[in-house]
Order: structure tokens, then sequence, then C-alpha cells
């Protein structure tokens, strides 16, 4: 392993301001916009960047014909399409922190399913104690909003969990490809 530099630190603290602003933007913008086309949105500012990343580096897509768009095809609706439509919908009646929080289960869906589906991605007795650690800040910065039963916000941070869920299957998806 290597030791991180100055500019991984950097990389990733832009990372988290950019992603963790993501929540916030999502959540103004289902204020006035509904939320499939604020998934539209953000679907069309993914493409637009690909593009853009594409001319820069003198590369091109694969052609039509191409096995590969099956897996572009299957990863971008799991990966993405579906989770960001859950997120956004989610944000409609859920504070942006939450959504965050919900968001946040992600590695630990992701090292339960690598578990299962990756041979050679195991839980170890240390990985065990990360995830149970996670899980349990997770019931306790989400499970005080559960406590009146079924309602909008359960279903809603039910919806969040689901993209969560569904951002660790992507995840899975990709290491196995």
């Amino acid at each position: 392993m290597t030791t991180p530099r100055t500019t991984d630190w950097a990389i990733l603290s832009l990372l988290v301001v950019i992603w963790g602003s993501a929540f916030a933007g999502v959540k103004i913008a289902v204020a006035h916009i509904p939320p499939l086309w604020v998934t539209a949105g953000r679907l069309w500012v993914a493409v637009a960047t690909l593009g853009v990343v594409l001319a820069v580096s003198r590369q091109r897509l694969p052609s039509l014909s191409d096995a590969a768009w099956k897996f572009y095809a299957v990863n971008g609706l799991i990966g993405m399409a579906i989770p960001f439509a859950m997120f956004a919908t989610a944000a409609a009646t859920l504070p942006s922190a939450v959504a965050a929080i919900c968001n946040g289960a992600t590695p630990l869906f992701t090292a339960g399913l690598a578990h299962l589906l990756l041979e050679n991605d195991r839980l170890t007795p240390r990985k065990i104690a990360g995830v149970g650690l996670g899980f349990v800040g997770l019931l306790v910065l989400v499970a005080p909003r559960l406590s009146h039963g079924m309602n909008i916000e359960t279903l809603a941070l039910s919806a969040a969990l689901g993209g969560a869920a569904l951002y660790a299957v992507s995840n899975i998806i990709t290491k196995r490809s």
C-alpha cells in the first residue's frame, strides 16, 4: 500500500464536497422540480461531462455493437438512474443530511454483498467490526425517525436506503466484470 500524497487528500476533499453537496442540491431542486426531472437533469450533466472528457482526451465511445454497452446499460440503471430517482424522491420528504446518512449505508451493503458474492472478498473479524460499528451508527442516526411507524418519512427512508443498496449492487457488478 502506498502512502497518500497531499494531492490524494486534496482530490478526496474535493470529492467529499461535490458528493456531499449533491444531497443539498437535490433537496433544493425537488422543492421546485419533480424528482424524476431532477434525476434526468443529473444524468444529462453526467452525459455532458463524459462527452467533454472524451473530447479532451481524444477518445471515442465503443461502437453500439460492442458488448460493453450491455454492461453500461445495466450498471447505468442499477448504479445511477434508479438510485438517483430513489434519492430524489426521498429528498422531497427527508432532510438532505438524513439522505446523505442513508447513502452512508452503501459500504455496509457492499461489504455484505461482497462477502456473499465475491470469492476473494470475505468478511474478516476486522471488517465485521467495522461494518457492525457502521450499522450501529446508522441505526443511532436513523432509528429515531422510524419510531412513528409506517408513514411517508418511513417510505422516504426506505427509498434512500434502497438507493444505497443499489449502489452496492453496482459496486459488485463492476468488481465482477
